[in-house]
């Protein structure tokens, strides 16, 4: 992932629950000068991560959630940090765009 030169935020995003939303946290995300915000999903865990529907659409829900609590109009690009590769199966490119693992954080 390769966003050098272009201005950009880092935080963390929870929503407390209200009677139009449920509660949602998002674990990181990078608010870009590009009109576009990268929402993060981190997961350590001690072995690879396989994707099914249900994580899928929890995803896609908070997507959904994040552009209804703060009115964005940006395009959001979802990315999942996992301590170990993804497991290749019919969920994987479904909604997430970018795959990254802990070495890529620790790259020089």
């Amino acid at each position: 992932m390769s966003i050098g030169g272009i201005y950009s935020r880092v935080a963390t995003y929870t929503h407390r629950e209200t009677d139009k939303l449920p509660g949602f946290q998002i674990d990181l995300l990078l608010d870009r000068n590009d009109q576009t915000i990268n929402l993060f999903e981190v997961k350590f865990l001690r072995e690879p991560l396989a994707i099914d529907r249900a994580f899928n659409e929890k995803l896609q829900q908070w997507a959904g959630y994040f552009r209804a609590a703060t009115g964005t109009t940006k395009q959001l690009l979802t990315v999942l940090i996992t301590t170990f590769p993804v497991v290749e199966n019919a969920y994987k490119h479904t909604f997430i765009d970018q795959f990254l693992t802990m070495e890529a954080l620790f790259e020089v």
